[in-house]
Order: C-alpha cells, then sequence, then structure tokens
C-alpha cells in the first residue's frame, strides 16, 4: 500500500512538473507575443507621425511655393510695368526730337526765305514802288497768316476743353464703376518708378484712374492711383503730395476704395 501510494505521489508530482513547463512555455509565449505586439503597435505609431510629419512638410513647402508663385508674379508685372514705361519714355524722347528736327527745318526754310526776301528788296532789284508794292503784299499776307493762326489756335484752345471735358466725364464715371469700400493689398513698390502692385483687378470691380486710399492697420499712408488694370491685378501709380510726413508705401499694406467728399 505504501508503495503504491508512493508512485500515485511520483505520478502526481510528475503530472504537475509537467503542468508547470506547459504552462511556463504558454506564459513565455504570451509575453513575447506581447513584446512583439508592443514593438509592432511602437512601429506603427513612429510610422503614422513620419506620414504626418511628412504632410505637415508638405503642406509647409506649399504654402512657401504658392508665395514664391506670388511673389514671381508680382515682379512680372513689376518688370513689364517698368519696361512699359521705359519704351514710353524712348518713344517721347524720340518725337521731341523729330518735333526739334522740324523746328530746325522750319526756321532754316523761313531764313532761306527771309534771305531772299532781302535780297528783292535792295535798290537794285527793283524800282521803289515795286518794292513798297510788294512789302505791302507780303504785310497783308502776313496780316492773315496771323489771323489764320489765331483761328487756328481758338480751334485748338476749344478742342482741348472739349477733350478736357470728355476726359473728366469719363474719369467720373469710372469712379461711379469702382464699387464703394473696395479693398486688396499691396503685393510690391517700385520707388524708383513710383508705382504700385495691386492685388486686386477689374473682375473685383477696380477701374483706370481710381484713387485708392492705402492704410497700414489705423493708420493713412497716402493714396495710389491706378493706370492699368488686369484680371486678377493692377498699376497704380503713388500720389506723391498725399504721402503722410516720413512714410512710404510698402508691400502688405491695404488699399480701399473710398470716395471722397470733393467726389
Amino acid at each position: 500500500m505504501a508503495r503504491f501510494l508512493l508512485t500515485i505521489s511520483i505520478l502526481i508530482s510528475i503530472f504537475t512538473a509537467g503542468l508547470g513547463y506547459f504552462n511556463k512555455q504558454k506564459l513565455d509565449t504570451a509575453r513575447w507575443n506581447l513584446i512583439k505586439t508592443l514593438a509592432d503597435l511602437h512601429n506603427s505609431q513612429e510610422a503614422l507621425a513620419q506620414i504626418r510629419k511628412s504632410g505637415t512638410a508638405a503642406q509647409k513647402q506649399l504654402s512657401e511655393t504658392t508665395v514664391k508663385l506670388e511673389q514671381i508674379s508680382a515682379t512680372l508685372l513689376v518688370t513689364q510695368e517698368e519696361l512699359k514705361k521705359a519704351a514710353a519714355h524712348i518713344t517721347d524722347q524720340g518725337t521731341q526730337l523729330a518735333a526739334r528736327d522740324l523746328q530746325i527745318t522750319a526756321l532754316q526754310d523761313k531764313a532761306t526765305v527771309q534771305e531772299s526776301k532781302i535780297k528783292e528788296l535792295t535798290p537794285t532789284a527793283a524800282p521803289h514802288s515795286s518794292q513798297t508794292r510788294r512789302e505791302a503784299e507780303w504785310n497783308t499776307q502776313l496780316a492773315e497768316q496771323k489771323a489764320l493762326v489765331t483761328k487756328l489756335q481758338s480751334q485748338l484752345e476749344s478742342a482741348q476743353n472739349r477733350i478736357q471735358e470728355y476726359v473728366k466725364k469719363d474719369i467720373e464715371r469710372q469712379k461711379l464703376q469702382t464699387r464703394l469700400g473696395l479693398e486688396g493689398k499691396i503685393l510690391a513698390v517700385n520707388q524708383a518708378w513710383n508705382f504700385v502692385v495691386l492685388s486686386i483687378g477689374n473682375k473685383n470691380g477696380v477701374t483706370n484712374n481710381a484713387e485708392m486710399l492705402v492704410k497700414r492697420g489705423s493708420l493713412l499712408v497716402g493714396k495710389v492711383r491706378v493706370t492699368s488694370v488686369e484680371p486678377s491685378s493692377s498699376i497704380a501709380d503713388i500720389i506723391s503730395s498725399s504721402l503722410a510726413k516720413g512714410q512710404l508705401v510698402q508691400p502688405g499694406d491695404s488699399v480701399i476704395y473710398e470716395m471722397s467728399n470733393e467726389e
């Protein structure tokens, strides 16, 4: 009986040891799986953080690229305006030179005619009565030419007055077309040529010759006058006399159309 109980005790010990070993194996496997799961979770979190970081970097790069494109567009507009004004300046110089050439030619022709008349008025050229008659004819022609010049000048002044009236009416019409309270930003400033590039164009309601206030916060800096309008931007000259003392128009300043009491 004692041997039987000993045998049973040994078997139970062996079974218990086997069961303990089996449970230890399961516990080790569970621990290993837990460690692996935590490692996978950590890797996934790092990958997610990397993706978010990449997305933020991409958004930042996109924003920087957009800003650079806006700056390039503003620079292009400035360059185009500079070229246009330079071409206009060259054309004006050419016109002035041509006008001076015509004046010189006219003076030379006039001098030639006067020399010819002087020669004709010499005593050897004709009798005194003939000279007197010719002088009278020239005086009559001169008086007629003066009267014609006076008439032409009067007509020219009248035409200029009509043109000024038309221009004034057109400016008033364009001012009325510009929407009150229209706001925009100054994208670029060219101090040398005294003009700015605005962020608003004719699709926003901007028209030529419209005067706009320039503000920096609540501070009134001065005024600009629109000279060229594009769909999404426009060019405006800085009205130097409107600038506050010690103030300069700067990129980022706000512009607003606000009809004054004089208008």
